[in-house]
């Protein structure tokens, strides 16, 4: 049993007492109020219950959940308006007390252990049984500055949303990612709160003091986090918490196929897309819309299909599952179908009719509105607003605009001009004519320079660009003349995928404006495939747009908070790449891009053996520069010029050539030609002299086979006198010369010489690895002495990518164990698996594991990047635009895959490369990811 230390805070719920007639702070609500003078109708959840006391009498209010959007408890006691018979706030001023209980945080634990995930367990009481929504914080300098833990993935930990609570207690554990936010700590305070809307907040506090700096659990680089979805393209989503473990999930809609659910982890990643039972009328232009209909706490899912005449619903079961859909008609005589909507909603969801229920409305093609109305228990009827006819449009967003406390409607189309109809509050609207610019693209309706007003931007498409222009809204239903606040690079075609969404991303309390480009032609690296990020100021005002890689022709993007830090996060989906990205948000999101390494071809190394890793890289096509980045506790140094070759290089590797502990450098020309370039152990290299390998060479492998202490080289070489390809072995002069070649083996589809002592003895062995079917790699057994025996053969399974076979000692046994991927087409998927072999120091192996991977594992590298002490598994993966990190957890086995995102390559022809290191001097290891001779390196720079 671990050592456990928990808050002094009783265990036993405290008795309920009568609370005093008196005041108890300042209530804040929107708006839009739906109320009962009476108990509201059954199954409509009452959000709070106030009694509003004005001349020594007390009345009853009841206020709907679906409609009051905040209710929170200040320090000070401010009088607050009563709500009037018409849902209009009047003037008068009685005395408000609230009637909720408050959220009991209790039996708070926390345990002390040196894991990198730390598991916080708790219990919520509340006697009425309402949910809470919860925050945990840590004050790691013990002066009671808290902020908020970041919360680690995990399947079975609940996140922060909605938790339930009960008279006796709900127990619930959340999975605190310690690693991450206070790694070398020796003791903090955690805290947790808990608040059920409309109540007063509760905390329970615990002092734990922590072992040795944490073991990493959960891998955090600053980018994207990458879901791929294989072969299926994803195009539109909707987000919620469906399965009600308080992490927010996606449901995707893809090209082609049923609706899948992918359920958060609560880090950012979500669990494996799984397919939704929901028959075959699925949405095919407009995402699905979540809400809960019936108010039960579950949220169901509403959609429509173009040209058709049916409201679909599938009520929510609460576990990611959905019941049978329902089909709602519309009335006799509305016959047109719904127009295109263009990737956006031609349904919204709001309480029309103030009855407390939401209702849903929806434009049917060049005809009327349409709206379903609640009648309080999540059935529907349609209705026809009269005066609500307007032709050509088909995108629909609601706001107070005249701000009435009624839901209104903005109705939007590309080339047309919007049109606003006011609502009157019982189902029917007034319409409002518009003027201004009707190229639209895109458009969203928030306070965007904080005057209580709301706002629309709208995304116009401009020469090379696309123009963000801002309409201030007068707090009557109408905005003002439209004006440039922003303008990101890109101009796509009108029906493309540029989306723009609008969020507070960074935490600053302004909103900000998130911007899809999809790939133009003939445009720069630095415009096409881009999430644009739009800084808000909060005064109608923008700051520079900031650039990210989302992965090829983004095709939706929105926002939600996947990680439960209190920030929304921005996610966007790639039809060409087929994923799903998530960049979390937080202080610095919208002004931080994703870094820059030095451009061109790259690898790393101690070259002036300072003990920090430096990089060496090379750019040029005709000719190649090639420049050195030094590592030290400040990071990286700008790139040096070392030398200049007259030929391009593909190809770039950092070994040991000659005696001596300094490391060198081998080039690989485009014409064939192998330089090397001797380290000088300060920094610096030695002019470049060729290499005689022979051609086709892409990679040596160095050590002393003959055990002269001098390295010696062996590597696959195309064979002069035919067509097949030759394993050979350089035996070194210790001077970076070598004596003549050895050939060690032949064939068509030799891919790599792996140099390694397979058998403990000693010597080192060579295995010899094959592409295609059968046989996948021959082991030679060596002698000590140069020469070799033949080993046992060794099978890697059919499409076996053996160019990138990597050797380690997973399982810490002592024997070299092997991982090396597979390219396995499954219809109607391909499948990419990372293999394991284990080593059974004999020169054969054993299979251990496989695992799926979301990259196409073009690039393999193993490392320990989370510093737990196992070897983790890394590939960049080409044309993906991401790189994998695979967790070692022990005993040979790896966690699921964990996917970030880097910059695409330029070539499908390209090879990217991938390297470890601390580039900016902060103790944890971090990944250089290339993209090819002409490309970025990105890095990902480790949290």
């Amino acid at each position: 049993m671990g050592s456990f230390l928990s808050s002094q805070s009783p265990s036993m719920t405290p008795p309920r007492t009568q609370t005093p007639y008196r005041p108890v702070g300042l209530l804040q609500l929107m708006r839009q109020i739906s109320h009962w003078d009476k108990e509201p109708p059954e199954r409509v959840a009452p959000f709070a219950a106030l009694e509003l006391h004005k001349g020594g009498k007390a009345v009853s209010r009841y206020l709907s959940s679906f409609i009051v959007a905040s209710m929170a408890v200040g320090a000070a006691c401010e009088p607050v308006r009563p709500v009037s018979p018409s849902g209009v706030v009047s003037s008068a001023s009685p005395e408000v007390r609230l009637l909720k209980e408050p959220a009991r945080v209790t039996a708070l634990a926390v345990p002390a252990s040196p894991d990198g995930c730390l598991s916080i367990s708790y219990t919520l009481q509340q006697p009425d049984g309402e949910r809470a929504d919860v925050v945990v914080e840590v004050d790691a300098q013990g002066d009671g500055s808290f902020q908020r833990v970041t919360q680690a993935g995990s399947t079975d930990h609940e996140g922060l949303l909605a938790r339930a609570t009960s008279p006796e207690g709900v127990a619930h554990r959340f999975l605190w990612n310690r690693a991450v936010d206070v790694r070398a700590a020796t003791s903090v305070n955690v805290r947790v709160s808990a608040q059920v809307p409309g109540a007063a907040l509760d905390s329970r506090t615990v002092a734990l003091a922590l072992p040795a700096p944490g073991r990493g659990c959960d891998v955090w680089m600053d980018s994207s986090r990458v879901t791929s979805m294989q072969k299926d393209m994803p195009r539109l989503a909707t987000s919620g918490d469906f399965d009600r473990d308080g992490k927010l999930d996606l449901i995707l809609v893809m090209d082609y196929g049923p609706m899948l659910m992918m359920k958060g982890l609560g880090n950012g990643g979500f669990l494996p897309a799984v397919p939704l039972v929901l028959g075959f009328n699925l949405p095919d232009d407009a995402p699905p819309v979540a809400a809960d209909l019936d108010g039960d706490g579950v949220l169901d899912l509403l959609w429509t299909r173009s040209y058709e005449q049916i409201l679909f619903v599938a009520r929510g079961l609460g576990d990611g599952s959905f019941a049978p859909v329902i089909q709602y008609g519309v009335q006799a005589g509305m016959q047109a179908g719904l127009l295109s909507a263009g990737g956006k909603s031609s349904l919204v969801v709001a309480d029309f009719d103030g009855n407390g229920s939401p209702d849903v409305a929806l434009k049917k093609g060049y005809s009327s509105l349409v709206l379903f109305l609640n009648q309080g228990d999540g059935t529907l009827s349609a209705v026809l607003p009269p005066g609500t006819y307007w032709p050509f449009t088909s995108r629909l967003a609601t706001a107070d605009l005249d701000e009435d406390g009624h839901q209104d409607l903005v109705a939007t189309s590309y080339g047309r001009p919007f049109v606003v109809l006011l609502s009157n509050g019982d189902g029917t609207f007034r319409t409002q004519q518009q003027t201004g610019d009707v190229w639209m693209l895109d458009s969203a309706l928030r306070d965007f320079d904080e005057d209580g007003h709301v706002d629309q931007v709208i995304a116009v498409p401009g020469s090379s660009t696309t123009e963000l222009r801002l309409r201030r809204g007068n707090g009557q239903g109408g905005f003002s003349a439209a004006a440039l606040v922003a303008s990101v690079p890109g101009a796509p075609n009108p029906s493309g995928p540029t989306l723009l969404e609008a969020d507070d991303l960074d935490g600053d309390g302004h909103l900000d404006l998130a911007v899809t480009i999809e790939q133009e032609q003939n445009a720069g690296r630095e415009v096409r495939n881009t999430l644009n990020l739009v800084k808000g100021l909060g005064d109608g005002t923008f700051a520079p747009v900031v650039r990210l890689p989302s992965g090829r022709r983004p095709s939706f993007v929105t926002t939600g908070d996947f990680d439960g830090n209190g920030v929304s996060d921005v996610v966007t989906l790639q039809w060409e790449t087929k994923d799903v990205r998530v960049w979390l948000g937080g202080p610095g999101r919208t002004t931080r891009t994703l870094p820059i390494g030095s451009e061109g071809l790259s690898a790393v190394g101690d070259f002036n053996g300072d003990g920090w890793t430096d990089v060496i890289s090379t750019t040029g096509y005709s000719t190649t520069q090639v420049k050195m980045s030094l590592g030290g506790p400040g990071g990286l140094s700008n790139p040096g010029l070392v030398t200049t070759l007259n030929s391009a290089t593909v190809a770039l590797q950092v070994v040991h050539v000659d005696v001596g502990t300094t490391l060198d450098v081998v080039l690989y020309s485009s014409s064939g030609l192998v330089q090397l370039l001797l380290g000088n152990g300060d920094g610096t290299l030695r002019p470049a002299v060729a290499l005689p390998l022979g051609s086709l060479v892409e990679h040596v492998e160095s050590g002393d086979v003959n055990g002269d202490g001098k390295p010696d080289l062996v590597f696959i070489a195309g064979r002069e006198a035919s067509s097949g390809r030759e394993a050979r072995l350089l035996i070194g002069r210790g001077d970076g010369t070598f004596e003549p070649p050895v050939s060690l083996a032949t064939g068509s589809l030799l891919r790599q010489a792996v140099l390694a002592d397979l058998d403990r003895d000693g010597k080192l062995d060579v295995m010899v690895l094959r592409s295609g079917t059968g046989v996948g790699a021959e082991v030679l057994m060596g002698r000590g002495d140069g020469t070799f025996t033949p080993g046992p053969g060794l099978s890697l399974g059919d499409d076996a990518m053996t160019g990138q076979l990597r050797l380690a000692d997973l399982d810490q046994d002592g024997v070299l164990d092997a991982v090396y991927c597979r390219d396995v087409y499954e219809q109607p998927k391909v499948k990419y698996s990372l293999q394991v072999l284990k080593g059974t120091g004999t020169g054969e192996f054993t299979r251990l594991g496989s695992y799926s991977t979301q990259g196409n594992c073009t690039t393999l590298t193993l490392a320990d990047v989370d510093a737990d002490g196992w070897w983790d598994v890394l590939s960049s993966n080409l044309n993906a635009g991401s790189v994998s990190v695979l967790r070692g957890v022990g005993q040979g086995v790896l966690a699921p895959d964990q996917c970030f995102g880097s910059y695409d390559s330029d070539s499908s022809y390209d090879t990217p490369h991938l390297s470890v290191l601390d580039a900016n001097g902060d103790g944890r290891l971090d990944l250089l990811s290339g993209t090819g001779l002409l490309g970025r390196n990105a890095l990902l720079l480790q949290r």
